[in-house]
């Protein structure tokens, strides 16, 4: 685990934090006593991963197909979409 004075965690922080992102843990010492240690964080467990491992839900892979954007949109003729997006909407304010 590497060190670093608080002063000096104050004036790099950009690079600590790249340091960390990488898998770094770094201890921060003031006054060469030691106050915190900055560590990357352990992967959320968010609703997706809940669902996922449920079996309720795939996740995808991130990748669109080539077509996505010139695909031929499927037929709403009674604003069911457009409906539910401005419900969304509207319960968020």
């Amino acid at each position: 685990m590497k060190t670093a004075s608080v002063s000096e965690v104050k004036s790099k922080f950009s690079e600590f934090l790249r340091q960390v992102k990488g898998g770094e843990t770094i201890m921060v010492l003031d006054r060469g006593r030691p106050v915190a240690v900055l560590a990357p964080c352990a992967a959320p467990d968010d609703d997706l991963t809940e669902l996922r491992n449920a079996g309720l839900v795939r996740l995808g892979s991130g990748e669109l197909p080539a077509d996505f954007w010139t695909r031929k949109r499927g037929a709403d003729p009674e604003a069911t979409v457009r409906a539910a997006l401005i419900a969304d909407r509207e319960e968020s304010w």
